[in-house]
């Protein structure tokens, strides 16, 4: 009763804005999604109660962390400092700096067990978001004017997972050409009214708006059967390019490499090539639970018996050229 309480009062604490004034923290490295963040993405739903304290919660974690690192003897400076970017001049307050050997931008993220796992593994390749948002923040540090800022070129990123609460952290190096090439989409879209047209693009399986981008979500298989050969393999290497957010996409295209398999009547151990890819049918075999035979002979010691062996054709894909996706 009290925790349904809680949540309803979260839900109405707080109401998802319509448009936006596109701070940094904002920012997704794409023209498109740039152009409808600062035009507004029309009627969108209400934030729910449990996203506004799973928001809130980030708050207090980066408190805890504040306090973790002091407890250390690492101070971080210059709390919520705000900053700008670009002739447009987009706003934005970083979470902090820390100086060590040098001053580095210090920007804090509590995350699930699976997030944090996931920037462990990939650090920012499949956060498009966060490379953006140090990286203005970094750009718009270096062109503060203040001295002790001009020759900043790291950020740390402080990670603290919740299931565990033990953090780690890595560097990330300033990438001007990418800061500069995102600040100039933001400046054409504010100053000079470019209107972009919606692309697909890398970070397309990482955008949180993707749906909202072309009225249908990313991953969509419809027609899928029509597609080339060539479509399947740039398909099936850009779901493995993105494994995490492209699962969709190689079983959608492995489902039809069975069904050309299965269409020229190949057997377990014959080779079909689509293209550079090269689909090979095997044969797994596994023991399964039979009802049937367990009602018969019901018991604890039965249980060896009523177990058969069935096999499980799986399709093993290898590609024998470069996996890039064009």
């Amino acid at each position: 009763m009290l925790s349904e309480v809680v949540i309803a009062a979260a839900k109405n604490s707080q109401k998802r804005p319509q448009t936006s004034n596109l701070t940094v923290s904002t920012i997704f490295p794409c023209p498109y999604n740039i152009y409808r963040s600062f035009v507004g993405w029309g009627n969108l739903p209400d934030l729910e109660g449990e996203e506004i304290l799973n928001m809130e919660n980030g708050w207090w974690q980066e408190e805890e962390s504040i306090k973790n690192l002091k407890r250390a003897g690492i101070i971080i400076e210059n709390r919520q400092l705000e900053i700008e970017v670009g002739r447009s001049k987009r706003k934005g307050h970083i979470d902090g700096t820390v100086t060590l050997d040098k001053v580095r931008l210090w920007e804090h993220k509590a995350r699930s067990m699976d997030s944090a796992q996931r920037l462990r593994e990939v650090r920012l390749d499949r956060s498009p978001d966060i490379k953006a948002q140090v990286n203005l923040y970094m750009k718009g540090l270096r062109e503060s004017g203040e001295e002790k800022f001009k020759a900043l070129d790291e950020a740390i990123i402080y990670i603290k997972p919740k299931d565990t609460n033990t953090p780690f952290d890595f560097i990330v190096p300033y990438d001007c050409d990418f800061a500069d090439m995102v600040v100039e989409w933001v400046d054409r879209v504010i100053l000079e009214g470019w209107k972009p047209e919606p692309k697909e693009c890398p970070f397309c399986p990482m955008c949180y708006m993707s749906e909202m981008c072309t009225g249908e979500t990313f991953l969509d298989f419809k027609g899928l059967g029509n597609w080339s050969n060539d479509e399947l393999v740039r398909r099936w290497r850009l779901g493995k390019q993105y494994s995490d957010f492209g699962k969709e996409l190689v079983e959608g295209t492995r489902s039809i490499f069975k069904a050309k398999f299965e269409e020229k009547e190949l057997q377990a151990g014959d080779t079909l090539m689509v293209g550079p890819l090269r689909v090979k049918k095997y044969i797994t075999h596994k023991r399964s639970f039979v009802q049937d035979k367990f009602v018969k002979k019901f018991g604890a010691l039965a249980l060896l018996d009523v177990t058969e062996e069935q096999e499980y054709p799986g399709y093993r894909i290898d590609d024998t050229e470069e996996g890039k996706v064009e």
